[in-house]
């Protein structure tokens, strides 16, 4: 016992003699959270924004006696659209908007958009991602026929791409006079932390607790000390 007790205080007053001891695990604790910091920041910066553009999308729409597909796309901003059906008698029209997305083989990225139909003809969406296709049936609008409430489709999946380029299109088949839109249009990539980050923020996680358990050692040692 005598002998115990003689080791504990030599600790001890090793602790004692270095007043600065707890001021060192302090900066050492905020070094830690920096890096813990700068970890997200960096896993975050590398994704890439959102890859949606449509100005930059082209639009492919098969069309009968109306030779203008511009007559049933229109891109009201970099994320949303609207799409037609022919109004034209006996013609028909199938609008089309794709893009081909410089992607990054193995990439997990998440798509997500929202579908509305405009009118009360029903019908019917379709998205491809590479060899992924989303198909929506559009619900039409209820309610007041003279101010109806739309009905939303929210879609969000996440793809892995296979290549360096991806094709991806939007495709509508609607009624001589429905009308469909497109909004809150993403496409990005979802980040990865790197093996390598992993096992330094673990290590640093693991130096803080060694920190934190000899100090509570040293605390220990000092009550038994002033018994």
């Amino acid at each position: 016992m005598t002998n115990q007790i003689k080791a504990g205080a030599s600790r001890c007053g090793l602790w004692q003699a270095n007043p600065t001891g707890r001021f060192r695990l302090f900066s050492f604790l905020r070094i830690v959270v920096l890096a813990v910091i700068i970890f997200c920041v960096q896993s975050r910066s590398y994704a890439q924004g959102n890859l949606v553009d449509l100005y930059n999308w082209s639009n492919e729409t098969e069309v009968g006696y109306d030779p203008n597909p511009n007559d049933y796309v229109n891109i009201v901003s970099a994320t949303s659209a609207y799409f037609y059906g022919d109004y034209s008698p006996n013609g028909f029209a199938v609008p089309i908007l794709s893009t081909t997305l410089n992607t990054i083989p193995g990439a997990t990225y998440d798509v997500s958009f929202t579908l509305q139909d405009q009118n009360v003809e029903a019908c019917s969406g379709y998205e491809y991602f590479g060899n992924t296709s989303t198909d929506v049936d559009l619900q039409p609008p209820v309610g007041d026929p003279i101010n109806p409430s739309l009905v939303p489709e929210n879609i969000d999946f996440t793809v892995i791409a296979n290549s360096t380029e991806t094709d991806m299109s939007f495709e509508f088949a609607l009624d001589s006079s429905g009308i469909a839109s497109l909004s809150n249009f993403s496409v990005t990539e979802v980040p990865e932390v790197s093996s390598g980050k992993l096992f330094v923020f673990l290590g640093c996680i693991l130096l803080c607790v060694r920190k934190w358990r000899r100090l509570l050692q040293m605390r220990t040692c000092n009550a038994v000390v002033r018994r």
